[in-house]
């Protein structure tokens, strides 16, 4: 008894240092949703000097991404849901609670959001994306 209570606690605690850790990453990496998206991609193709039809191709590639993010920002609002209505339960499935955090938590999400990237920058000459690149990590270093 005393074992199945020490492991619903520390699933607990789990769960809640992820959604914790998720929380920040998304404040501190998605302020603003989908137009706060829009506005770094506009500054960025702004200070890039897109211009004609290496801007549209831009602009088509950052809008299917915006896309794809609300998709994964509705995917995770419904696994928070799940989460919390399996820890309101009397007696909460550890093996459900354990499932779905491996299903929030997976490689898969990092390949995406590296290959969205990976598009964005297919679109640059070789000079704009190491001008991109150093703009990335002059905002990357004032957010840290």
């Amino acid at each position: 008894m005393k074992r199945k209570w020490l492991w619903l606690t520390l699933s607990v605690s789990l769960v809640f240092n992820a959604m914790f850790v998720a929380g920040y990453w998304q404040a501190s990496h998605d302020r603003g949703g989908r137009r706060s998206f829009e506005r770094r991609t506009q500054w960025m193709a702004h200070h890039l000097g897109l211009e004609g039809e290496q801007r549209e191709a831009f602009d088509q590639v950052a809008e299917e991404i915006a896309k794809q993010r609300e998709q994964m920002r509705s995917q995770r609002r419904e696994w928070k849901q799940q989460l919390m209505e399996e820890l309101g339960k009397d007696e909460p499935d550890d093996a459900a609670i354990e499932q779905l955090i491996t299903e929030a938590f997976t490689p898969q999400r990092a390949r995406e959001m590296v290959s969205q990237m990976r598009r964005l920058m297919d679109v640059l000459t070789p000079e704009q994306r190491q001008k991109c690149l150093e703009l990335m990590r002059e905002r990357w270093t004032k957010r840290s």
